[in-house]
């Protein structure tokens, strides 16, 4: 008896995909405003998720304030790399290399 059987039904053909590579690092000032992805923050079984809508390009790192608006954290962006990782970047998208003075003119902040 062969190893396949043409009329077999077995399990579903499955494809691999191979890992995701890191996003490009752009600079700030060739990023053009409609190409700048809108973020907001979610919580999904309690954990906060920032989400990316629209655009291309996200932010390099993140400058967290508080009420005061004085900065408390920094958070830099990158490909989820652990496995079962939610992930937030795609290969398509691009981080505009700003520091923060920066990423509030370009961000409107």
């Amino acid at each position: 008896m062969s190893e396949t059987t043409p009329d077999a039904k077995g399990p579903a053909p499955v494809q691999y995909k191979p890992e995701a590579t890191e996003p490009t690092l752009i600079p700030a000032d060739q990023v053009k405003p409609e190409d700048i992805g809108t973020l907001s923050i979610e919580y999904r079984d309690g954990q906060p998720v920032v989400v990316v809508s629209g655009g291309t390009a996200l932010p390099a790192g993140l400058t967290v304030v508080d009420g005061s608006g004085d900065a408390v954290a920094v958070y830099a962006a990158g490909s989820p790399t652990e496995a079962g990782a939610r992930g937030l970047l795609g290969n398509s998208f691009k981080f505009p290399d700003a520091v923060p003075s920066e990423a509030d003119d370009l961000y409107g902040s």
